[in-house]
């Protein structure tokens, strides 16, 4: 069970998942993630509740000093995926287009696949509720969670308002989209962060490779479920 007061179950990590750029006119989509344990997660919330009422990246840049101490000074770890909406068009056809959903889902899947590499442990996945897409998302990897990936222990949306955990992401979503440099290379400086941007030439074998592996999610699951 995931409660807003930063207690965390059984999970082993947990990361909260956020984007920007969905919305029309943005040329650009971001997913960003932040994982940690449950001690780094209680630390962020005490450094950085104080200071976290109605906080919104796009438009609390005062706070953004605060919100990389409370980062960096708890130990959480994040991962951002970009990814250009007319390359993803220019580039992707329409049954991948189908099979993967638009250029959130698949920033999402990488940013959530990044997590898993990265942390290396049973991970509890918590996604801003909201975007349209969500639910294929969360489909997907409770497909990979049932077929027995052992990097995944729970897939659940939550609002900005309930968990301030939330806010790291939509930080750096926001950073990412907007091209606002200075403060996402603090955090690369601070070795918290990591980016992937999907280049033209990476559609190519991305797409295939996410087929696959859905499609393979999708048959375990069914295996799973009828020996039940």
């Amino acid at each position: 069970m995931l409660l807003g007061d930063g207690k965390r179950g059984l999970a082993v990590l947990t990361a909260f998942l956020d984007e920007s750029g969905t919305h029309a006119g943005a040329p650009v989509v971001a997913v960003a993630g932040f994982y940690g344990n449950a001690e780094q997660w209680r630390a962020f919330r005490r450094m950085w509740e104080p200071h976290s009422a109605d906080f919104h990246a796009k438009d609390k840049s005062r706070k953004y000093p605060i919100l990389v101490e409370a980062i960096d000074s708890s130990g959480i770890n994040g991962i951002f995926v970009t990814l250009g909406k007319n390359s993803y068009r220019a580039n992707s056809t329409a049954q991948m287009i189908s099979q993967l959903g638009n250029e959130y889902s698949l920033c999402a899947f990488e940013c959530a696949l990044g997590i898993c590499r990265f942390a290396d442990s049973p991970t509890a996945f918590v996604f801003e509720q909201g975007q349209p897409n969500f639910k294929f998302v969360m489909g997907i990897l409770l497909d990979m969670l049932d077929a027995g990936d052992t990097r995944i222990s729970s897939v659940t949306p939550a609002r900005k308002e309930d968990f301030i955990e939330l806010h790291p992401a939509d930080f750096v979503s926001h950073l990412a989209s907007s091209h606002d440099k200075p403060w996402l290379q603090k955090l690369f400086d601070l070795h918290r962060l990591k980016h992937a941007h999907i280049e033209d030439r990476m559609l190519s074998e991305l797409g295939p490779r996410l087929k696959q592996m859905i499609a393979k999610a999708k048959y375990e699951r069914r295996k799973v479920r009828e020996k039940r």
